[in-house]
Order: structure tokens, then C-alpha cells, then sequence
């Protein structure tokens, strides 16, 4: 079944984006947030701010860590395995997300849904037009 998000606007001027609201779960903490349905990102990733309400420690040592390239900058990213979930869906899921060790990254949601992590699970169909996103996960959906 395709559980569909209504586009929101964003930014200034304010321009219809496919941001959907989602609640992180690590230990007994979680975190709601925003986060953009981003299909050129190669990964999912999560503000500092985020990390810090889950209580996950950035730049704990054995941590796996590295550099990505987001909105133009290069930033350090630490790579923790959380629970995921949409809100208003009913599922939930492991990923493997990567925490901006950084509080440069200024985004107006917190968080991107990248390609491993979101897309590699899920069938996502954009209907701007309709102002809607409609999320399905991938192994409901018959492949052509």
C-alpha cells in the first residue's frame, strides 16, 4: 500500500519540496525530524543536532568514520546503525545512517533520504504536480 505525504514548502522564498517527517530511535532515546527525499544523495544523512537527542557521541573512538560531500562542502560524517520511521507509516527500519559531525551544514530539515538507507527499500513516486509523494515499500511493489 502507498502511504502518500503532501509536498511542503521550504526555504524563501518558499518552494514545495518532498520533505517527509520522520522519528529516529537509538537505545531508549528518539528524535522527530524532517528530512528531504533526496535521490542524488548516495546515502542517508543526519544533522549533528540529531546524533545529539539520540544520544549517539560524535567522534567516539572505533567509530566509523569519513568525509562526504554535501551542498558543496566536504564534511566529516560518523556512521551509526539507527531504526528508522515515516511518520504516518506504520514501518520501521535499520540504517545505516551518516551523523554530520559538524554543525556547519545549514539545512532547513535535518536530514536527507538517500539512496542507501531509503530508496534501496522503498518505491517512491513524486507527483508534484498533485502535490504528493507516495512511499511504497519496494518488496510490495511487482518489478516490470
Amino acid at each position: 500500500m502507498t502511504t502518500r505525504f503532501p509536498y511542503l514548502d521550504d526555504g524563501a522564498p518558499p518552494i514545495a519540496r518532498p520533505i517527509v517527517a520522520v522519528r529516529a530511535f537509538s537505545g531508549d532515546r528518539s528524535a522527530r525530524f524532517t528530512a528531504l527525499l533526496d535521490t542524488g544523495s548516495p546515502g542517508t544523512v543526519l544533522d549533528a543536532e540529531v546524533a545529539r537527542d539520540l544520544g549517539i557521541r560524535l567522534g567516539r573512538k572505533g567509530a566509523e568514520q569519513a568525509r562526504m560531500r554535501l551542498l558543496g562542502e566536504t564534511l566529516p560524517v560518523q556512521f551509526e546503525h539507527v531504526d528508522l520511521a515515516l511518520i504516518g507509516s506504520d514501518e520501521t527500519w535499520t540504517a545505516r545512517v551518516g551523523f554530520v559531525m559538524s554543525d556547519r551544514l545549514r539545512m532547513p530539515f535535518s536530514g536527507l533520504l538517500g539512496s542507501a538507507g531509503f530508496f534501496d527499500r522503498y518505491v517512491v513516486t513524486f507527483a508534484e504536480y498533485h502535490g504528493w509523494v507516495g512511499v511504497e515499500h519496494a518488496a510490495n511493489v511487482p518489478p516490470v
